[in-house]
């Protein structure tokens, strides 16, 4: 099954131009993430969270250029 998505329109579009090909769960958080300005994620452990929000910082560059995205964490030591 061939799926043609524009990447510019979707994050998940860019996942898949990426050849990443993203859970339903992470589809459904990249959507969010595009259509709200403040988006929660509550996802279990190795579900793929740094890698929904990889692709969704890489989206939000390509459409909006000259932009400042900051990740931060609780400590160091989860920021390692």
């Amino acid at each position: 099954m061939q799926i043609t998505i524009n990447p510019a329109e979707t994050p998940t579009g860019l996942a898949y131009l990426l050849k990443v090909k993203p859970f339903g769960y992470q589809r459904n958080f990249l959507d969010a993430c595009m259509k709200s300005k403040r988006v929660v994620g509550v996802f279990a452990r190795q579900s793929g969270k740094t890698t929904s929000v990889a692709i969704y910082c890489i989206w939000h560059c390509i459409l909006y250029p000259n932009s400042k995205i900051l990740i931060v964490s609780h400590t160091q030591e989860q920021a390692n």
